[in-house]
């Protein structure tokens, strides 16, 4: 592996970074819908 290669790598890992970064915040919106859902169907069985 020469020099030539670091440049990509380093872009490659801020990609990935920024990937998950993304997944987390997408895994966090379904589970708040999932909560609100969950509400939804308490209050409609305890209505």
């Amino acid at each position: 592996m020469g020099f030539a290669n670091l440049d990509d790598d380093a872009r490659g890992t801020e990609g990935f970074n920024r990937f998950f970064q993304d997944a987390t915040t997408i895994d966090a919106l379904v589970s708040r819908a999932d909560k609100v859902v969950d509400l939804m169907r308490y209050f409609r069985a305890n209505s």
